[in-house]
């Protein structure tokens, strides 16, 4: 079963009422409580790096959570992002430069609605990013930017139910092609 390090940084799937209004206050453990199903694809160990509402989210946190998963690299087979909506374009793209020749699916996932409300997006689209990431069968590979990223979801993914999908770029085609010439880097532009 593969190792899948589910990294939160806050946002609208992490949030909670905190009687001022939502707040991202849950821990991965406690968003992972409400999708209980994800057991039964990988095992999962999480990490709490922020919990910031995303539109305070900014370069001093992309370089966190690119170290965050450098530094654990080596021990997981994937790396799923909790992340809000608002900005996560904005990390995406930084987080393309910064992580690269990686050969392991790192996810950015989020949602409009927190994962403990009765009607919701976040437990469809947390559940999706699992199934990538845990999945031993999946083709997709991306040697560009992110431009046509959301809107292409991988054939093998579809077929095992899911339904959406944010991802950031794998350079498994220039790794295969170079050998063993490319190495995992991580950008400090401190």
């Amino acid at each position: 079963m593969k190792r899948i390090l589910l990294i939160a940084t806050g946002g609208t799937i992490a949030s909670g009422d905190t009687g001022m209004g939502m707040s991202p206050v849950l821990r991965p453990e406690d968003v992972l409580h409400h999708l209980p199903s994800v057991r039964n694809l990988c095992h999962v160990e999480c990490m709490s790096l922020y919990d910031l509402d995303s539109t305070n989210i900014g370069p001093e946190h992309w370089l966190g959570m690119a170290r965050a998963v450098e530094e654990h690299y080596e021990q997981f087979d994937g790396f799923i992002l909790l992340h809000g909506t608002d900005t996560m374009a904005y990390t995406a793209a930084a987080l393309s430069y910064l992580i690269q020749n990686v050969d392991k699916p790192i996810v950015i996932t989020g949602a409009q609605k927190p994962i403990d409300k009765e009607v919701t997006d976040a437990k469809r689209n947390l559940y999706d990013s699992f199934l990538y990431a845990a999945s031993e069968a999946v083709p997709f590979c991306k040697t560009g930017g992110l431009a046509d990223v959301a809107g292409s979801l991988p054939p093998a993914l579809a077929e095992q139910g899911a339904r959406t999908a944010v991802i950031l770029p794998l350079y498994q085609r220039v790794k295969e092609q170079f050998g063993g010439q490319l190495t995992f880097r991580c950008f400090d532009y401190v």
